[in-house]
């Protein structure tokens, strides 16, 4: 869907495993297929947002904070905002989500391969 990775793609992913599998595709570098014509009927807002999300490169992807703002969930996001608020006022116990932590642990290795049963 996204093509093969450049070079700085790669450079930016520190996985030696990783890299190994982008390698062996069977891809030309930047070949990629357009998201309009996998998913025919999915609006400009959709595909917008599918594709900041699929960006491979982490310093160019959108962040799930932007992502919570594109246009396409934004109005979702404001009600989740709201149905917060409004449980507080009624004195319902609610956590903050700014309360969770910024980055999580992942207690596996992303250089080892595993049975599909470890993860």
């Amino acid at each position: 869907m996204t093509g093969k990775p450049d070079e700085i793609d790669l450079k930016e992913i520190h996985s030696p495993v990783a890299n190994t599998m982008f390698e062996n595709l069977k891809l030309d570098r930047g070949e990629r297929r357009p998201f309009d014509l996998l998913i025919p009927r999915a609006s400009p807002e959709a595909l917008d947002l599918i594709e900041k999300l699929l960006v491979l490169r982490p310093s160019t992807r959108i962040t799930a904070d932007e992502a919570l703002e594109h246009e396409f969930v934004s109005h979702f996001y404001d009600l989740q905002k709201d149905d917060l608020e409004e449980q507080r006022q009624q004195g319902e116990m609610v956590k903050d989500p700014d309360e969770y932590p910024d980055e999580l642990d992942f207690p596996l290795d992303e250089d080892t391969t595993h049975e599909i049963a470890e993860y």
